[in-house]
């Protein structure tokens, strides 16, 4: 009951639900209206969504996920970093998004030489990925290896040749602006305007 009032909410906040994502077990609409948050509501919301899904299933690893990725935008990178790490650890098959996730808590944390090799594996596993090929980028900056971020940026350009900095901003519902300019601020340092 409380995972069709979540729909309910979501949809009147103007998520568009598809009918994959309502129906399954409960665990995985539990994910999905989770997942929904991310895109439109507050972060409390998202990680009560998550926790939900988890209850209802313990070994749920994309609800550790989703609550990985909602702890990472609300700022707290440390607890989403456990949760992405719980995640792969309950899927060893894990998609190309959990180590994107991871690698994005790792360059919060400022643990770039971590997160560069983790995102390189999520864009090995998918290379289509923009959030793997932003904060691998974003990682390189911090790093100060230029000509590597530069490289990635081609790359990125490759894949989304219209992708402009203004796209993080759509791309990551990050609350705290100040992050939001730090990977801003990485990404042009590799050419990216």
């Amino acid at each position: 009951e409380k995972l069709r009032r979540a729909i309910e909410l979501l949809t009147g906040a103007g998520y568009q639900f598809h009918d994959r994502d309502t129906n399954g077990g409960d665990e995985q609409i539990a994910a999905n209206v989770a997942y929904g948050a991310i895109k439109g509501m507050n972060g409390d919301e998202i990680i009560q969504a998550a926790r939900q899904a988890i209850k209802l299933n313990p070994n749920f690893a994309d609800g550790f996920a989703t609550l990985g990725v909602s702890y990472i935008y609300a700022g707290d990178p440390h607890n989403g970093m456990l949760m992405m790490q719980q995640a792969m650890r309950l899927n060893p098959q894990y998609p190309a998004p959990y180590a994107s996730a991871l690698g994005q808590a790792y360059y919060f944390l400022g643990r770039y030489d971590d997160a560069i090799p983790v995102l390189k594996l999520a864009m090995d596993r998918n290379n289509n990925l923009r959030t793997s090929h932003v904060y691998y980028i974003a990682s390189l900056s911090r790093l100060e290896k230029i000509d590597d971020a530069n490289w990635a940026a081609v790359q990125l350009k490759s894949i989304s040749p219209d992708f402009k900095l203004d796209d993080v901003g759509e791309m990551f519902p990050i609350k705290d602006q100040e992050s939001l300019d730090k990977i801003k601020a990485d990404l042009q340092k590799a050419g990216i305007q």
